[in-house]
């Protein structure tokens, strides 16, 4: 076992003969049950003496039984079981990065707005967004549904912010070993008929600086 990390085992032989190399692994439950039909395989078909293959994917804190082979040319089979290897506990939360939005409106007669927002995560993990309406400080108390789909592109579109508003929102991501990751606040300004791109900035400037000389 050259290398175990929350996600990952690297396993490492060799062979007195050119041959391939394959890893299988079986995860064990909770109760320390070797649960055979969920072992998987992974390998190369190179043929080669050195060997190393690392498996992925994996649970955290699981234990796996681990087996090698190797196939020589003619066909020939080696195998033996290493045994159980545990991967380590994740306490790391995943890295929130790329985070963007953007703001259509569609008019008609009631003006409804679509904003989409982006990011991305260095590791699979669910997604959820929190957001007030103004830029004041204070606790975001609207949120949008949890999606437990894990991934590390995330994409929300929210069709409940007003026209011509400015919003402030921040996300989170939770991977699977329940390790939370929350972004930095960011604001979103949803457009408004008639209005251009400077009309927006200067009607944010002035709600803000309206906002500052109202506490002053």
């Amino acid at each position: 076992i050259k290398r175990i990390t929350e996600n990952t085992i690297t396993v490492a032989w060799k062979t007195n003969t050119l041959s391939t190399s394959n890893v299988r692994y079986t995860p064990f439950d909770d109760d320390a049950t070797l649960l055979t039909a969920e072992g998987r395989t992974q390998g190369k078909p190179d043929f080669v003496k050195d060997h190393e293959v690392t498996v992925g994917n994996l649970k955290s804190n699981t234990n796996f039984l681990i087996e090698i082979s190797s196939a020589d040319v003619a066909g020939a089979v080696a195998s033996t079981v290493i045994g159980t290897v545990r991967t380590i506990t994740d306490v790391k939360a995943p890295v929130i990065s790329k985070v963007r939005s953007e703001a259509t409106l569609f008019p008609g007669k009631i003006e409804k707005t679509q904003a989409i927002i982006y990011w991305e995560t260095d590791e699979s993990a669910s997604s959820q967004i929190f957001w007030k309406e103004g830029v004041a400080q204070g606790e975001l108390k609207e949120a949008s549904r949890l999606d437990k789909e894990l991934t590390t592109s995330h994409v929300f579109v929210l069709t409940t912010f007003k026209p011509g508003t400015v919003y402030r929102f921040r996300v989170e991501s939770v991977d699977p070993a329940g390790n939370k990751a929350v972004s930095t606040d960011y604001t979103i300004l949803t457009p408004k008929r008639g209005e251009t791109v400077i009309d927006l900035i200067i009607n944010n400037f002035q709600d803000i600086f309206g906002f500052l000389r109202n506490i002053q």
